[in-house]
């Protein structure tokens, strides 16, 4: 669906209808929880995953736009603000990961008495019983119930929120996008209006693979979905919860999320003023780290402390936030500006796509075995990354680039323009 279908949702209706159409499809695969069945959470993840695209593509393209829009006001170049605004989104977006996991720990470790080590048999045994049957099954549904109502009701305010976020219309976003033209050569695919061609609606995304600037990030923005599959699922389930149960999980993880909110912020200001190309080469060595310590000391006694625990939870923080939080949004926000919801739903085709990867195979290769495709993955990404930006188009300094010039609103004269950009 990010593929064929949210570049067109998102051109047609725009980027705050599609964010607020694609959160209310959250909150019922949420809500679907509370009666946890096939005949509810089958049909509800079908929905949310091409809801999910539509949002995630939106999500993009509004900040994109809204950082453009931010730098002309203050007559700098218009992707001058592209970390600023996407480090600043995720540092927001991170902290449901820190309000999340400290209502789900404090709802999940009152009550019932097999919760401390749900997950100690290898098969997924625990994960099948969604009803909660067994021993303590009528306390865990009981909490269960009341955590999903929680956030049934946290994302039902946050849907509602949507509705007064401002609209972006074509008359604020083209002042600084026409003026910003993207780093390649522009496809002749919109009409002399500048109204997007229903070629590039429904194709835009497919039409953009074709360059060498998109297609070059490909095998990083893989590793970045196969990152978040190995986060939520490898390393809460077959590390967390095995050494130290499930009621430890959402209070490694909400300091895992504290970590990524701060950094990301700190991150998105240094990307804008050194480039993104530190935050990809930095997040990758830190990871880089992560993975060769947690495979080697994973079953070591220093592997079974909670301060193993919440350091590597602090070191994926930080990597997570430059890479995930970070680069992937702002360098395709300063390489497609003008372009925003085809590379956005790019982003979400090969994120996803590694993230589904990264949880499918979850059950049929080993710890180890993940650790070495998740760091192989990574390498070639940042071979590419690092191929781009030395031959393709730099990625270092945004604001320093030879799209300064360009920077006037038509607003303001010429003089006063380059007054504000100096």
């Amino acid at each position: 669906c990010a593929l064929l279908l949210s570049t067109g949702v998102v051109m047609t209706i725009g980027a705050k209808w599609s964010v607020l159409i694609g959160a209310i499809f959250y909150v019922v695969f949420i809500a679907a929880n509370l009666y946890p069945t096939w005949a509810t959470l089958i049909p509800s993840a079908l929905a949310l995953g091409a809801a999910a695209a539509v949002l995630w593509s939106a999500q993009g393209a509004y900040v994109t736009s809204a950082a453009s829009a931010h730098a002309a006001a203050l007559g700098l170049a218009p992707r001058a603000s592209m970390g600023l605004f996407n480090g600043t989104f995720f540092g927001i977006f991170q902290l449901s990961m820190l309000i999340g996991n400290i209502i789900s720990s404090v709802i999940l470790s009152t009550g019932s008495s097999n919760k401390d080590h749900p997950e100690a048999s290898s098969d997924g045994s625990e994960d099948e019983d969604i009803s909660g049957s067994g021993s303590g099954g009528d306390s865990l549904t009981t909490q269960r119930f009341i955590l999903f109502a929680v956030y049934s009701v946290i994302c039902l305010v946050g849907v509602i929120g949507c509705i007064f976020m401002p609209s972006l219309t074509p008359s604020i976003s083209s002042k600084t996008l026409n003026s910003s033209r993207d780093s390649l050569p522009q496809p002749s695919s919109s009409s002399s209006t500048g109204v997007p061609s229903l070629k590039t609606k429904l194709l835009g995304a497919v039409l953009l693979l074709k360059e060498p600037t998109m297609f070059l990030l490909i095998p990083f923005l893989i590793f970045s979905g196969l990152e978040q599959g190995f986060v939520f699922g490898n390393f809460t389930k077959e590390y967390i919860s095995i050494n130290f149960g499930v009621k430890w999980v959402g209070f490694i993880m909400a300091v895992f999320g504290a970590v990524d909110s701060v950094f990301c912020v700190l991150f998105g200001r240094l990307g804008d003023k050194f480039g993104p190309r530190w935050n990809c080469y930095f997040g990758s060595l830190l990871f880089a780290i992560l993975l060769v310590t947690i495979g080697l000391w994973r079953e070591s006694s220093f592997g079974h402390t909670l301060y193993a625990a919440f350091l590597w939870s602090i070191l994926l923080g930080v990597a997570d936030a430059a890479v995930y939080g970070v680069f992937c949004t702002s360098v395709l926000s300063t390489l497609f500006t003008s372009r925003s919801e085809a590379a956005f739903s790019n982003l979400k085709v090969f994120q996803a796509g590694g993230t589904a990867v990264g949880f499918f195979l979850g059950s049929e290769i080993t710890f180890t075995i993940k650790l070495i495709i998740l760091g192989s993955i990574m390498t070639l990404g940042v071979a590419c990354v690092i191929v781009l930006d030395k031959w393709v188009h730099s990625l270092g300094q945004v604001r320093n680039q030879s799209g300064t010039k360009s920077v006037e609103s038509p607003e303001v004269p010429n003089e006063e323009s380059t007054l504000l950009s100096h």
